[in-house]
């Protein structure tokens, strides 16, 4: 059989292939059921004839304890000797019997396991192919809405935005509003607020990284399953996330612009104008907001110098729970010890005399807080309208190519792990029938060896 071409199609030849065992086991059993009846029918006779050898011997010992003189006794003697060879002969075949019946019914019982096992097995089978065909009902609807409108439109209308003159004149107006230096701060803050999500999310990704490690470490085809199911559903979440969202999301960003147009929209009095950009407090606005935006910088180095830490600490522990982090970072060789530096060194460089929060003075503090609160309120609303709307324009300009191709190349990954992973379950499938047999048969062999040997001894070997 070639291999499937997708993951319904593996699903599906999946299914079919339980399904097959099915038939297949229940024939067995059919026929395991039929040597088990003709076994103990067998038995049944063998202990009819050991009876009738066991009869016959008793009958000849007591012709012989009824005998008047010795030399009479000569025909039954040999009669004896006759009788007994057939009655251990009988007696042999009769344990040949038993062992033969409870075989069978062992083999029988064998197969009766192993068509309960292969009847849950194809349920689990139909239960994920059924699974498989909705997750690709949902994903080629999302595939299909793509390459129509509306969402077809979203990439060049969010791209014709970013050219056009309402996205211009919002652009102005923010700029006509805020001071350069006061914008530039509170756009920077506004970029640098991400950093502790992104920083929490690379230290969870290090310890997901370690866990897959860990499950992967045989190198098995059935381990990686895990990891890929992951991946193709986080690609299925991006592909969603946009064919769900990006018609809407265009429609906001488009809206905050066209709000963000007109001039008059939380027009600033000419007093707050005039203090917003007095000239006697510009040099030392100015001064503040480059020694914040200084020690800003030097703030996120170190919060991101902790957050390596972190993900080395997470590693360390990972391959040792029982490890001592003290005396892993106290060598300066290791990478948990270089990045223990790099974060106590960053730390100096911020705080130490005449770093850069001690040259972030509180005075520049205060200034820089009285220039920022004399922003209304309302002018910060626009400010973030204006950054979402300029970040939303952005991703939705991006190619959606990106999400197409992530989720394919997360399904053909999978998939590949599927079918070498099948291949596996069925020589484990194989080997444990193979192995449940053959115990049965030598554990019945085992229970009859003493019985099997005294037969042998006296010229009856079974084999």
């Amino acid at each position: 059989m070639a291999d499937p071409k997708n993951l319904v199609e593996f699903a599906t030849q999946w299914r079919d292939e339980q399904k097959a065992r099915v038939t297949q086991t229940a024939g067995a059993l059919s026929t395991a059921q039929a040597q088990d009846t003709a076994a103990q029918t067998a038995l049944t006779a063998a202990r009819a004839s050991l009876l009738a050898a066991n009869t016959k011997l008793v009958d000849i010992r007591t012709q012989l304890g009824k005998i008047p003189m010795p030399a009479d006794g000569e025909p039954l003697l040999v009669a004896l000797r006759t009788a007994i060879a057939d009655q251990r002969t009988k007696a042999a075949a009769m344990t040949q019997a038993e062992l033969t019946a409870a075989q069978a019914m062992a083999s029988r019982n064998a197969v009766q396991a192993r068509v309960e096992r292969i009847a849950k097995a194809l349920a689990l089978a139909e239960s994920d192919l059924q699974a498989a065909i909705a997750t690709r009902t949902k994903r080629q609807a999302a595939l299909d809405a793509l390459a129509v409108a509306p969402l077809a439109d979203v990439k060049q209308a969010a791209t014709d935005a970013l050219a056009g003159a309402d996205y211009a004149a919002a652009k102005q107006r923010i700029k006509d509003t805020v001071p350069a230096a006061l914008l530039k701060r509170a756009t920077e803050r506004w970029a640098l607020a991400a950093g502790l999500i992104d920083r929490q999310g690379a230290e969870a990704d290090a310890v997901l990284a370690s866990a897959d490690a860990e499950t992967e470490l045989t190198t098995l085809a059935g381990d990686k399953l895990a990891r890929l199911k992951r991946a193709v559903d986080v690609a299925e979440r991006n592909l969603l996330a946009y064919t769900n969202r990006a018609v809407a999301d265009l429609a906001a960003a488009m809206s905050n612009v066209a709000y963000l147009t007109d001039p008059a929209t939380n027009k600033l009095t000419a007093q707050q104008v005039a203090h917003l950009t007095d000239a006697a407090l510009a040099t030392d606005r100015a001064n503040a907001a480059k020694a914040e935006g200084e020690r800003d910088v030097a703030a996120v180095a170190v919060a991101d110098a902790f957050s390596k830490l972190q993900i080395e600490r997470a590693k360390a522990l990972a391959a040792d729970p029982a490890a001592d982090l003290t005396t892993l970072e106290a060598d300066a060789t290791s990478d948990l010890g270089k990045a223990k530096a790099a974060w106590e060194l960053a730390k100096t460089e911020l705080t130490k005399p005449g770093g850069k929060e001690a040259l972030f003075t509180q005075a520049m503090r205060d200034t820089l807080a009285e220039w920022q609160a004399s922003v209304p309120d309302a002018l910060w609303a626009d400010l973030a309208r204006w950054l979402d709307a300029d970040a939303t324009l952005t991703r939705l300009k991006g190619a959606t190519t990106t999400l197409t191709n992530g989720l394919k190349n997360a399904e053909k990954d999978l998939l590949q792990a599927q079918i070498d992973d099948a291949k596996r379950r069925r020589r484990q499938a194989w080997l444990a029938d193979g192995v449940a047999a053959r115990q049965a048969t030598a554990a019945e062999s085992s229970k009859r060896m003493v019985d099997l040997q005294a037969h042998a001894l006296r010229g009856n070997l079974v084999l």
